[in-house]
């Protein structure tokens, strides 16, 4: 590769000397240019890192930035290497960043964006490439930030601050379940939790509050089907009430009957008539006379 002119890269780096190259910031980095015709860069936060001749950058750690010139992280996260700015997956912008050796990238405020995603505060915390923020020790508010809502969630932005959705804290080691808003000044890192919902002021969890109200809407159930059982129990005793009536009656009337019919039987028993034969005999006569009657109605026609 020649060394007496100025070699223009396509993502904007000019290769000045054998020893030397501009970057897009006019900062001389030094370098060494390899038989392969890439250049290895050498200081200025690009220790370690290889500049193809397609004009992209493979860091140390591996990582490529992309044809504009930034790189993406696994956390959605976007370095902007012609700016010196990070693009975080929720739009806002953070300028004046610093590279590093290992291909991470440093904020004004000290966080730390690690080439796996992750993202070290200050205060000795520290967030994984989901969001998660992770406890380490050192931090001044060890005792009071433990485990937070991952980033993947929608989390919203205002001035220089995220505001992270309803999460969990951890205080020591108890577990306290109310919800929490997390915010998180992405310029001074300093973070403030505080409380969220109905009855954050109250001194109730709201956990508490749901299994008081479900309890309570359970006794009500409770009392609505005691008082319909009770009412239906009530009106199937009063339909009992008027079968057995009825059945009563039937009874009696049979009863009543047979008790007339004895009577019949023993005055046709004293008069020397049998109340079966007699029986018979006025079924002949009325079958007779039927027959009569149909014979009669024939010979009229």
């Amino acid at each position: 590769m020649a060394t007496n002119k100025t070699v223009t890269f396509p993502n904007g780096f000019k290769l000045v000397s054998d020893k030397e190259i501009v970057g897009r910031d006019e900062e001389t980095i030094q370098c060494e240019v390899q038989p392969n015709g890439t250049v290895k860069l050498i200081d200025k936060g690009y220790e370690g890192s290889i500049l193809r001749r397609d004009g992209l950058i493979r860091y140390k750690n591996g990582l490529v930035e992309s044809r504009d010139g930034s790189i993406r992280y696994q956390n959605g996260y976007k370095l902007i290497l012609g700016k010196r700015a990070v693009r975080l997956p929720e739009g806002l912008f953070i300028l004046g960043v610093k590279t590093k050796t290992d291909g991470s990238v440093e904020f004004p405020n000290g966080f730390v964006l690690k080439t796996d995603g992750s993202l070290k505060l200050t205060d000795g915390y520290k967030l994984d490439k989901d969001g998660e923020l992770l406890e380490v020790s050192g931090g001044k508010n060890e005792e009071s930030i433990g485990v937070l809502a991952d980033l993947s969630k929608r989390i919203k932005k205002r001035d220089n601050a995220l505001i992270f959705p309803v999460c969990t804290v951890r205080l020591s080691d108890k577990l306290i379940q109310e919800r929490v808003k997390v915010t998180l000044d992405t310029i001074s890192g300093e973070m403030s939790i505080k409380q969220k919902g109905l009855f954050a002021g109250l001194g109730f969890t709201e956990k508490a509050v749901v299994f008081v109200v479900v309890i309570i809407v359970l006794i009500l159930i409770a009392i609505m089907l005691i008082d319909r059982l009770e009412k239906g129990g009530a009106s199937i005793y009063q339909h009992r009430k008027d079968i057995f009536a009825v059945i009563k009656d039937f009874r009696e009337s049979l009863e009543k009957n047979s008790s007339e019919i004895s009577d019949i039987k023993e005055k046709l028993k004293k008069r020397g008539i049998s109340f079966e034969s007699q029986m018979e005999e006025e079924g002949r006569e009325g079958i007779t006379a039927g027959d009569s009657r149909l014979l009669k109605k024939r010979d009229d026609r």
